[in-house]
């Protein structure tokens, strides 16, 4: 079976056009996690199309009534964020406006990663409410201060994120406290 290295090797520049056998196989929370990890080692702006799909992903598996937010989800996002590229903060103000959780959840530094002046301006240039809607909100998180050290955040959520380790779930059937 392909490791998640190899999977992302295989899909790297080539638009993110990952097949049904794919997306089965990112069901796995603990393989998709190490996707994200081999992203994250790698670093690299081939990745780009990927990060862009799974985020889609998320998106979609986080939307609805059920939708909530996951650590993945964030996870996902600092991917994209990370790259640091002003035209990512729509698709990432889309990521944190799918519901209240991923509004909470999603940190206002992941829409600023190219720079809080830039991002607001491009934001405002684009001429759309949603565009209108995440400037003002980030504006505001400015004059709250919470986009002060966003060199030192982007630092904690990459080692956070490096060492993130996912639990097995429990066999079927096997006792809560490990048998004791």
């Amino acid at each position: 079976m392909e490791s998640a290295s190899e999977y992302v090797l295989r899909l790297r520049g080539t638009g993110a056009a990952y097949n049904a056998a794919d997306k089965v196989r990112l069901s796995d929370e603990a393989f998709r996690i190490a996707v994200y990890k081999e992203v994250l080692a790698a670093d690299t702006p081939e990745d780009r199309p990927l990060v862009v799909q799974l985020i889609e992903d998320q998106i979609a598996r986080h939307t609805g009534p059920d939708g909530g937010y996951s650590d993945d989800f964030g996870f996902c996002a600092f991917l994209l964020a990370s790259r640091r590229d002003v035209a990512d903060a729509p698709l990432l103000w889309r990521a944190k406006s799918v519901s209240f959780d991923t509004h909470m959840g999603l940190q206002v530094a992941f829409l600023v990663g190219a720079g809080v002046a830039e991002t607001v301006a491009y934001l405002s240039g684009l001429g759309t409410p949603e565009g209108a809607q995440a400037a003002e909100y980030i504006e505001e998180c400015r004059a709250c201060g919470n986009l002060d050290r966003l060199d030192e955040q982007y630092a904690g959520y990459r080692s956070s994120f490096a060492e993130w380790i996912v639990e097995p779930e429990a066999e079927p059937g096997a006792a809560a406290d490990g048998g004791a």
